[in-house]
């Protein structure tokens, strides 16, 4: 993911980006570590699919939305345990 890629997915500038680093360091640094993040796991956030994916939410019944929250959890646990 590029500065521009991820200000997309954030909704800002590259210059509110780089004024982040410069008076902000903190907030710039937590970006930094998401974007790096995302990289290093090779995950492609995009606001298309992220909006599509609420789209498609959106269509469950409320106990459908809980089970598929609760086995994306049950995923996440797994990929957790297994490093």
């Amino acid at each position: 993911m590029t500065n521009i890629e991820l200000c997309s997915f954030i909704d800002t500038s590259i210059q509110t980006l780089y004024n982040w680093k410069k008076y902000k360091p903190n907030l710039y640094q937590i970006v930094m570590d998401f974007k790096n993040n995302v990289a290093k796991n090779t995950v492609n956030y995009n606001k298309k699919d992220n909006e599509e994916i609420f789209v498609l939410i959106e269509q469950l019944s409320k106990e459908e939305r809980e089970y598929y929250t609760a086995v994306i959890k049950a995923d996440i646990l797994k990929k957790k345990l297994n490093k």
